[in-house]
């Protein structure tokens, strides 16, 4: 029996195709297969699984899950559980109620596509989804209408339910923190781990995705001082640079001046970075730590995009140094990179202060033919020493580091910080895009009185790299497409279309993810209402949300109550007397006219048988004798509104 298995399959796949980019590619082949399979033997008559064929299917379906996810049952294992089971659901449809079950089966993965995505582009296809999936509702429950009448109705029912979800979304009790700890959106990636190697910021710089958004609430700095750090990497074992993770908390705040209030919002990168205005200040967030080496860290990894208020100075003094801080930031390998050594004791008896020594470092790279490219060659043994004495061709990363074991050579406290310079300014937004390609390292160095000082090797040989950004400090053959955009032509108009975008998601970004707990507390305190805690905070929600709520919901009725009364007046103001006299104990039998019904009425109520009389006479004429007037309908109404039952 043909069961009209393709509205249903088709709110499943519409449902389920936001999840195909982060699904297992076998997850996708896995619905494609078994849904195609399904209309096609609808169509042409061709064998159906059985009960235990089916059963076979969902337990093979089941041990691919955990042999491929193993252990680690995150959201992705529980969006491709639910895709595998929604494969096999048109197999087991028999009748009305399981069409019922895979039409709410369609929304419960749209549900799930909420918890995985935020975006503005994600959002809007999934009200696309629910109107499908909500015109297919219609279709199961009235075949008999065209898919456009079905559409069209699914339209209106979401037009009507658009007040309520807002009401909803901003009176119902937010819960701090991720729901039921799944991860609400794919993880991109970082830009930065534990570990830097030369030539991984360069690799970095290839791509176009955004690392995050940067809203200043007060003045815009220039771009000398658009530095966002991120990671410390204070050990250096001869090739590459490692940070410390496990260091302590800063326990006295730098000084400093020229603040800066800005707002950061990070997309998910699956790890505890958080990349802060050169030197962030600590602000009242539970999520964040202001750790020693002067970077900002999330206490737990960031699942989900987030909003951050932050602060921080342009101009500041770190202060002293401790002796082991010290130490750890001058320690270098034994019998590593000779010629550096070499050079880094040149520099420390030629130059009597570490000022002198810096100014020299960054004198040697500037007047020795160093030059700055994407593509640096490969280094072999010991790669500060090939860098600095043979290929003297590189990208930040390489003058960064290179630099740093030069002057802690020559006895001045030195670290490398990875982060991002710069970014691109949205017109349509006002807000600074921070990209991959933004990407940057740059060294600091220790003076006393000073503190830490950031010194940035690259604008010794590249100074435009700081004003200009990459595009404008390297050679066009080498920059990504995505770089080279001219200000004519069709990829500028992209260009163009894709900025005002960003600008609408960016919006969304703000509004949306960043209506907290603390935003919805905020709300409540400019209605006038002071909330004490958390479950105070609820409750109030909660009282706001009925008061509301409950004339919405009665609108509908409401609404019918109104239409029935406008469309049959005289009607409606009848039944209603009967239901008084019923409540008095004198019931009206289905098979009783007006007149045998007065008569009635007047045996049991002589006392007030002028009004009966009025009442059904006012009736008769109306609805038998052709009397339709607007004055005696609204007189029969006073009266049957007036006459009480005794």
């Amino acid at each position: 029996m043909k069961q009209n298995l393709s509205p249903l399959i088709l709110a499943m796949a519409v449902a389920l195709l936001p999840q195909v980019i982060m699904l297992p590619v076998w997850v996708s082949l896995w619905c494609a297969c078994f849904w195609g399979y399904a209309v096609a033997a609808e169509r042409n008559s061709w064998p159906w699984p059985g009960r235990y064929v089916s059963y076979g299917l969902a337990l093979l379906g089941l041990f691919f899950l955990l042999l491929y996810f193993r252990k680690i049952l995150d959201g992705k294992a529980f969006v491709s559980l639910l895709a595998v089971m929604a494969a096999l659901k048109p197999f087991e449809v028999k009748g009305h109620r399981d069409r019922m079950i895979t039409v709410f089966l369609a929304y419960f993965i749209v549900i799930a596509s909420l918890f995985q995505f935020e975006n503005l582009s994600i959002i809007i296809y999934l009200f696309f989804s629910v109107l499908i999936t909500t015109a297919v509702l219609i279709h199961i429950n009235h075949p008999g209408g065209t898919p456009k009448q079905n559409v069209s109705l699914a339209s209106k029912i979401l037009l009507q339910s658009l007040p309520l979800m807002i009401v909803l979304f901003l009176l119902f009790p937010r819960i701090q923190g991720s729901f039921w700890g799944l991860t609400r959106s794919p993880l991109g990636i970082s830009g930065f781990s534990e570990r830097l190697q030369m030539g991984d910021v360069a690799t970095l710089i290839k791509s176009n995705e955004t690392a995050f958004r940067v809203y200043f609430t007060s003045e815009t700095p220039n771009e000398n001082h658009l530095y966002f750090r991120g990671v410390v990497f204070q050990h250096f074992n001869g090739t590459g640079w490692k940070s410390i993770p496990s260091q302590a908390l800063l326990r006295q705040m730098p000084q400093g001046k020229k603040i800066v209030d800005y707002e950061i919002i990070l997309p998910a990168h699956g790890r505890k970075w958080m990349f802060a205005l050169d030197l962030p200040l600590l602000t009242p967030n539970d999520d964040l730590m202001l750790m020693r080496d002067h970077t900002l860290r999330l206490r737990r990894n960031l699942r989900r995009k987030k909003h951050f208020r932050l602060k921080s100075y342009l101009s500041y003094n770190t202060g002293d140094l401790s002796h082991k801080e010290k130490m750890r930031n001058l320690a270098l390998p034994d019998n590593r990179n000779p010629k550096t050594q070499a050079l880094s004791r040149f520099l420390k008896d030629k130059y009597d202060t570490p000022e002198g020594i810096v100014a020299g470092a960054l004198s040697y790279i500037g007047e020795n033919g160093f030059a700055y490219t994407l593509k640096p060659p490969l280094l072999t043994g010991d790669p500060v020493d090939a860098f600095l004495f043979e290929s003297r061709k590189g990208f930040c990363e390489h003058f960064a580091s290179s630099f740093a074991v030069l002057v802690r050579g020559a006895g001045v406290p030195a670290r490398v910080v990875g982060g991002y310079l710069g970014g691109a300014l949205n017109p349509y937004g006002n807000y600074l895009v921070v990209s991959q390609s933004n990407a940057h390292a740059w060294a600091e160095v220790w003076i006393e009185n000073r503190g830490w000082v950031r010194v940035d090797p690259t604008s010794a040989v590249a100074p435009e790299r700081i004003s200009q950004g990459v595009a404008g400090s390297v050679s066009a053959d080498e920059l990504p497409a995505f770089l080279g955009y001219g200000q004519k032509g069709v990829r500028h108009y992209i260009k163009q279309v894709g900025l005002l975008w960003d600008a609408l998601n960016a919006r969304w970004d703000v509004w949306f993810m960043g209506y907290s707990f603390a935003e919805q507390r905020a709300l409540l305190e400019r209605l006038g209402l002071r909330v004490k805690g958390w479950f105070h905070q609820a409750r109030t929600l909660l009282v706001l949300l009925f008061v509301i709520i409950l004339p919405i919901a009665a609108f509908p009725l409401i609404r019918t109550h109104v239409s029935r009364i406008k469309k049959d007046p005289v009607t409606h103001a009848y039944n209603r007397f009967c239901a008084r006299m019923e409540k008095a104990g004198c019931k009206r039998r289905p098979s009783m006219g007006p007149m045998d019904y007065q008569k009635m009425l007047k045996r049991r109520f002589a006392e007030r048988q002028e009004e009966i009389d009025e009442i059904i006479t006012l009736y008769i004429r109306l609805q038998y004798a052709g009397e339709y007037d607007s004055s005696l309908i609204r007189r029969l109404q006073r009266r049957v509104r007036r006459f009480k039952a005794t």
